[in-house]
């Protein structure tokens, strides 16, 4: 006997007497007639004498529309997570050293809302060699193809030397051991000048995410120099006057105060993109509670979810997305080849919120006779083993989307104990929709990806 497959969603085509399903486990749609409708909601009633003789019964299970009565799909789901993630483990598949790499908790910036420690300072020399070692030893492992860094702060524009100093070390590891390099950066703009960007591409540095609060009286009232000073005049013009192959990626903190300038923001940036050429986009980023803002006294207004879903909506990204395709980690958090090392050399796991906390850390780069990389990396698996799936999520285990999300963030999920749906599973009609627009058929049904 068969049954439907939990992760099916059916919506109707508007104007039409024609359904789309689509499964969100195998990334697949298919159009139904009335009459196909009707035989595929009677399937899992039907004898199977009798659907051997419907031609699309073979179709609905190679789409994962109908599935064997007896599959448990959500340990299926759960041991193709584990298989991707043992895969790497087990050294079966090679994969990107991933790193995230705070070269100083200082900033010239004090927003209000920003969720780090401001103790200042740059990477010292001696956490700079631990950790050119410990790259080192894990390039030699043989286990890795590539080496992604991203430079990451305070702001990490404060400290070129430091950039300078690594990246030309990476850069020589890499030739070494035969493996790609790439590095993006995570940065206020404010010193995102031509030079500095001749200087960061020269360090294979592709890409750029530089945050602004909205147009220019909304975000120098959260992005402003410690004296108060205005910043958004000079992060624009930086933007507008720089000639660059990289990609940057306007980040808009949607807050109360940054939501009405979302539209008029965009359409300066993407005016600035046709005026010189050069790869910009903005993208919206909802802004959230943290413990470090708060503790200083952050009065910023935090938007709610229906408000962050009106401007996806209205910047037409949730089919861009791609939130609802099927995914084998919640977020990068869950991946044991990719980590955080802030300025003082702790070792997290790849998440910047999470890693302002020193207790979280699974080790230092430093504490090289504390059983060293190897030692670090079993912790980084132990925690990334525990953000994989929710397996204490009733809710999540029950749900058509837990392919698409797999819980979440894990960090909030374990810090609260219970799942936060995703803000951008708002939209399935749209997507299914969207997707039989912009695919062509596969057979009898669509793949979407």
């Amino acid at each position: 006997m068969l049954k439907h497959s939990q992760f099916n969603h059916l919506v109707q085509i508007p104007g039409e007497e024609v359904w789309a399903l689509c499964n969100f486990r195998r990334s697949s749609i298919i159009k139904l007639s009335p009459a196909q409708k009707k035989i595929f909601d009677l399937a899992p009633f039907l004898h199977e004498d009798v659907l051997k003789d419907v031609p699309l019964v073979h179709v609905w299970e190679e789409g994962g529309f109908l599935v064997d009565e007896n599959l448990d799909e959500v340990a299926q789901l759960r041991a193709s997570v584990e298989q991707y993630h043992h895969e790497f483990s087990s050294g079966a598949q090679k994969r990107s050293l991933e790193l995230v790499v705070a070269v100083t908790s200082a900033c010239n910036f004090a927003c209000p809302y920003c969720f780090q420690d401001r103790r200042g300072g740059p990477m010292a020399p001696e956490v700079r060699s631990a950790l050119v070692r410990f790259v080192e030893r894990r390039l030699a492992s043989g286990k890795h193809d590539h080496l992604g860094v991203e430079w990451f702060g305070g702001e990490p524009l404060l400290a070129p030397d430091i950039i300078d100093e690594l990246s030309t070390q990476f850069m020589s590891l890499a030739e070494r051991f035969g493996v790609g390099y790439s590095a993006m950066i995570h940065t206020n703009g404010y010193l995102l000048d031509q030079p500095m960007v001749d200087f960061l591409e020269a360090r294979a540095v592709k890409a750029a995410i530089v945050p602004l609060d909205g147009m220019a009286e909304a975000h120098n009232k959260t992005r402003h120099l410690h004296d108060g000073s205005p910043t958004f005049e000079r992060i624009i013009e930086n933007l507008r006057s720089i000639r660059t192959s990289m990609f940057v990626n306007v980040r808009n903190n949607l807050h109360v105060g940054s939501l009405d300038n979302f539209d008029e923001l965009c359409e300066t940036i993407e005016a600035i993109a046709k005026e010189n050429g050069t790869n910009i986009r903005c993208s919206p980023a909802r802004m959230h509670r943290n413990a470090a803002s708060t503790a200083r006294g952050d009065t910023t207004e935090i938007i709610t979810r229906d408000q962050y879903e009106q401007t996806l909506t209205r910047a037409d990204l949730p089919a861009k997305m791609k939130v609802f395709y099927p995914r084998l980690f919640p977020c990068v958090a869950a991946l044991a080849n990719e980590m955080y090392i802030d300025d003082l050399g702790n070792i997290y796991p790849h998440c910047s919120t999470y890693s302002v906390d020193p207790t979280r850390a699974v080790g230092n780069v430093l504490d090289e006779d504390a059983g060293g990389p190897d030692a670090w990396l079993t912790r980084i698996e132990e925690a990334a083993r525990s953000y994989r799936f929710p397996s204490d999520q009733q809710k999540c285990l029950a749900c058509k989307y837990l392919p698409c999300c797999l819980g979440g963030c894990p960090i909030d999920r374990i810090l609260t104990g219970e799942a936060q749906c995703p803000a951008e599973l708002f939209d399935p009609d749209g997507f299914v929709l969207s997707s039989l627009e912009r695919h062509s058929e596969d057979g009898n049904f669509i793949k979407t990806k």
